[in-house]
């Protein structure tokens, strides 16, 4: 008696976690990659997001493995793909503060310092 009400309330329940954790890690990642490729494009980057993670974390002086990069790249495009960004600024940015003297003081009170302060 108890069977043709609970088979299809689990089959239900099967087939929904199975659709959400397709969506939660299969198309999140996919939208969240092709977001971040498509602004780092429209701004002419040509470095991928892993690039500038490892770049930036080499002028730190953190030496990273690569699935602590992969890691991060995922957690980035998840919840801050901005940062893609503010890394490139620091890592473009670098090489002209290094030969100025005053690494302070780039002149136009761009974000490089803000980035420090995070």
């Amino acid at each position: 008696m108890v069977s043709p009400v609970v088979i299809p309330i689990i089959v239900v329940a099967i087939v929904g976690l199975v659709g959400y954790l397709v969506y939660r890690y299969l198309i999140m990642e996919m939208s969240s990659r092709r977001s971040v490729t498509r602004t780092l494009r429209r701004y002419r980057i040509d470095k991928s997001p892993s690039q500038i993670i490892r770049e930036y974390h080499m002028l730190r002086g953190q030496s990273l493995s690569e699935g602590e990069i992969r890691g991060m790249e995922r957690e980035y495009m998840r919840n801050g793909p901005d940062r893609f960004l503010e890394m490139y600024d620091e890592i473009r940015d670098k090489p002209a503060r290094s030969g100025g003297g005053n690494r302070g003081a780039d002149g136009n009170g761009s974000a490089g310092g803000s980035i420090g302060d995070k």
